[in-house]
């Protein structure tokens, strides 16, 4: 998938270095994903993915510290990362 926003990742892995090897993971995660459904994304990330609207997921990461809100075009292969923010413990449920 083509990400976008990726620097939303890079400048929190900056500023929190103990999340910074796991949103590099995640980057190269979601640019090597070939998903072409939500019930895809939902297969491999279901444990912590959680669909906000049709097209917005947030992923709740407790090892790395922070959530990760993006949007898929699941037609185009584009993820469009649009926030990153510390994990709450609503999102850690």
């Amino acid at each position: 998938m083509i990400v976008i926003g990726a620097s939303a990742l890079v400048d929190y892995g900056e500023a929190h270095p103990q999340a910074g090897p796991g949103l590099r993971a995640l980057n190269a995660l979601l640019r090597q994903a070939s998903w072409g459904t939500r019930g895809e994304l939902a297969r491999d990330c279901g444990a912590v993915a959680r669909f906000v609207s049709e097209d917005a997921v947030a992923l709740a990461l407790p090892h790395v510290g922070c959530s990760v809100t993006f949007r898929v075009n699941f037609e185009l292969g584009v993820i469009r990362i649009t926030a990153v923010a510390a994990l709450n413990e609503e999102d850690a449920t």
